[in-house]
């Protein structure tokens, strides 16, 4: 058996229930590839290989440090397990527990996909398969006729995104089949995934977004309107300011007097940036490389719309530092980019005025999640606001 931690993988046990959710048992350990939590994908292959058994991942129960180590899941059983299994621990019920972590709720997911393939004459052709699921999402690869489609389904804090693909309705965006409140079903897009993309491509998906946000300025009704989050200044720090006070007890008196200090900061920053010339719009939230799709330099999709709201869309910039710190030349040609869409705005005085924001905005997300998900999955998230702040501090 391969050790994980020194290889990249996870020793898994999974904790078997049958499609009412009543607990089977558990299973011996085994070991899949890849340490990241989340992917549901190397875990449901490993049971195939390892004992012979369909499963649906629903839900991380244990877990020790991230990535990797050993990871208790919850997963259904699509058929009786034919090998010995140990006694199941007692299950809670959970009030914060997502549709598609309980026993029949990615069945009923795939079914609603089904119908839409079905309507618009693309039925199934094989079996789904399940990719990714935690806290953040459910992820799943169709094969149907014409080609292969997704279905991602998300917790209620990012149900807006297949409203906000509609509304920006652009070929950059993923091609949206069908879509309601935490469902979409998307056609599959070619080309790659950008984490190891150039800067030149980073700068072409950069390109296409400033672009998209440039056209939402004078309209953040439609986007409130389309679900969006609102963290416009005011709802922003105040979002910031929770962060800030979870977070307390874990800094020294010198760095809650920096924290107070910036948490108060937050609304005339964000005032002075809008006077220098950049208005609301809207935030992606996350938009690294790896959130797009791309042929060689080119980008060919914008992807995971979930993390947007309504705010300053400078605050998208501080994902250069926190995703690849070394991109100067990223960040020189994203704020050029923008110079060149609001000509008459001061753009490196905003951005001065801006970027120490962006890891208290990251602490506030980071927060959020954690107040709106159930304790098991927390483990995800649960060191990244005080680092976040931390990083904060530390720049000031």
């Amino acid at each position: 058996m391969r050790r994980v931690g020194t290889d990249g993988g996870r020793t898994v046990q999974l904790v078997l229930v049958d499609r009412s959710g009543l607990p089977l048992g558990v299973t011996p350990a085994f070991d899949v590839e890849l340490p990241w939590w989340q992917e549901a994908g190397p875990v449901v292959r490993g049971a195939r290989r390892a004992f012979g058994l369909d499963v649906v991942v629903l839900r991380l129960l244990e877990a020790g440090s991230w990535p990797g180590g050993k990871v208790t899941y919850v997963a259904e059983a699509l058929s009786p397990p034919a090998i010995p299994l140990a006694p199941a621990p007692v299950l809670d019920e959970q009030p914060l527990r997502l549709t598609y972590a309980r026993a029949g709720g990615p069945a009923a997911d795939i079914a609603w996909a089904d119908d839409h393939l079905a309507r618009i004459g693309r039925p199934r052709t094989g079996p789904a398969e399940q990719v990714r699921t935690w806290n953040l999402s459910s992820l799943w690869r169709l094969p149907a006729a014409g080609g292969p489609t997704w279905l991602k389904v998300v917790p209620p804090f990012f149900a807006h995104e297949p409203a906000l693909i509609r509304l920006l309705d652009d070929p950059v965006l993923p091609p949206l089949l069908a879509g309601e409140p935490g469902r979409s079903l998307l056609e599959e897009v070619a080309g790659t995934d950008g984490y190891e993309a150039s800067s030149a491509a980073w700068l072409d998906q950069l390109s296409h977004l400033v672009r998209l946000q440039r056209s939402t300025f004078g309209r953040t009704d439609e986007l409130l309107s389309a679900g969006l989050p609102d963290r416009r200044a005011a709802p922003l720090a105040a979002r910031i300011e929770r962060a800030a006070g979870v977070a307390r007890p874990a800094f020294d008196a010198p760095e809650r007097a920096a924290l107070d200090a910036l948490v108060l900061s937050v609304e005339p920053r964000l005032a002075r940036a809008a006077a220098l010339g950049v208005p609301d719009g809207f935030v992606h939230g996350d938009a690294h490389p790896g959130n797009a799709r791309f042929t060689a330099d080119t980008c060919v999709a914008l992807l995971d719309w979930g993390d947007a709201v309504v705010g300053n869309p400078l605050l998208d910039l501080s994902v250069v530092a926190a995703f690849r710190p070394e991109a100067d030349e990223v960040l020189t040609g994203w704020l050029e980019l923008w110079q060149a869409a609001l000509p008459a705005a001061d753009i490196s005085a905003a951005w001065a005025e801006v970027r120490p924001l962006g890891n208290l905005r990251a602490a506030a997300v980071f927060q959020g999640f954690l107040d709106a998900i159930e304790p098991a999955e927390r483990r995800y998230h649960e060191s990244d606001p005080v680092a976040a702040l931390r990083r904060a501090i530390a720049e000031a």
